[in-house]
């Protein structure tokens, strides 16, 4: 069975099964999730927990032997198995499958995957947890879902806040909600229940922004030239390399430029379109109509240089970093919105493009 992590409480407080997975990458939710069912576990009688980490060369007949064991004065148990890169294996696939066949009555299996491919839905293993436990799958926010949480976060803290104060502390600590709940209770333990003004957030609170490439990728086809720069700045200070960083928006450009030119020609993007991940198809077509008058041709011509001052290809190449960070944000910018220009051309088949 599936359940949304809203629905956990309500679940917890009529019945618990013999197993639990928790996927997803965002860690606070994911320890959230896993600590309300070891607390309705402990309710139950579960009082021991055996911690089992699938890393290097595991060996998963440690799991076999963790449910044969008993434990101290035939206490009930809890079994949390780990698996950090979500990478099961034959063996593990196996192991888990032979465990469910077979559930023990005292013991309960908490598993944590911290990375899910949609594509395991197919496997033995992931049928065999659907068929006789609970799954739980943690997404990571939207940066208008994370918006909503540090609000609802911080009233049921008890802070007195404005919705610039919300606004404020969500943009510093978007994309990592740890550091937003810790943050938070910093907040009241200095001012407690008394209101709080922006500026006193911009003092007490370090920017704890966390993003990927792919942030990036996903506000510049969300038209968000505030966060592409907000974003693009966080990646700089971490040191991001800036190969992988043209890479993300070559790809991007790429996926929107052969969907634009199917569009040209009086087709459907669908082509393109339909080989994106589902929640973000509206998105992208939506990103295709807004820059169906891009100046394409300058666009590319544009990521052709800063691959070459990249790789100091060129006379008087300019291999500054800050330079070459410039100009792809100048290229970010130009895709989520700002100063598009007109073509002055046809459109070239993406395929002479290479």
């Amino acid at each position: 069975m599936q359940i949304r992590p809203e629905q956990l409480a309500t679940h917890l407080t009529h019945t618990l099964v013999p197993v639990y997975c928790v996927m997803g990458e965002e860690l606070l939710q994911s320890m959230e999730a896993v600590d309300m069912i070891r607390q309705a576990a402990k309710h139950a009688g579960y009082h021991s927990r055996d911690i089992l980490t699938v890393e290097g060369q595991f060996d998963w007949s440690t799991l076999s032997h963790a449910a044969e064991s008993l434990s101290l004065f035939a206490e009930k148990q809890i079994i949390d198995l780990r698996l950090p890169t979500g990478k099961w294996g034959i063996q593990g696939s196996k192991a888990i499958t032979g465990y469910l066949d077979k559930a023990p009555h005292d013991k309960l299996l908490i598993i944590q995957l911290g990375q899910f491919d949609y594509r395991s839905r197919n496997t033995a293993w992931f049928k065999a947890i659907d068929r006789v436990g609970v799954m739980i799958q943690i997404w990571k926010l939207s940066s208008a879902q994370t918006l909503a949480w540090v609000a609802k976060r911080m009233r049921q803290t008890g802070l007195q806040v404005s919705q610039e104060v919300v606004s404020l502390l969500s943009e510093r600590v978007e994309g990592n909600l740890l550091a937003a709940a810790q943050e938070i209770q910093k907040l009241y333990s200095v001012f407690g229940a008394a209101p709080i003004t922006a500026q006193q957030v911009i003092e007490s609170v370090t920017d704890s922004s966390r993003f990927s490439i792919f942030d990036l990728s996903d506000a510049i086809v969300l038209a968000q030239p505030q966060r592409v720069q907000h974003i693009l700045s966080v990646l700089q200070q971490e040191g991001t390399p800036l190969p992988l960083l043209l890479w993300a928006i070559n790809d991007l450009v790429r996926k929107l430029y052969q969907a634009n030119y199917l569009l040209q020609q009086g087709k459907s993007d669908a082509a393109v379109v339909n080989k994106l991940p589902r929640q973000k198809q509206s998105l992208y077509r939506t990103a295709n109509q807004r820059l169906y008058r891009a100046n394409w041709h300058s666009i590319l011509e544009k990521l052709i240089e800063v691959d070459w001052k990249i790789k100091g290809v060129g006379q008087d190449v300019n291999k500054l970093e800050s330079r070459i960070w410039d100009d792809l944000g100048n290229i970010a910018l130009s895709l989520s919105g700002v100063n598009i220009i007109k073509p002055t051309h046809t459109l070239l088949s993406p395929a002479s493009n290479g």
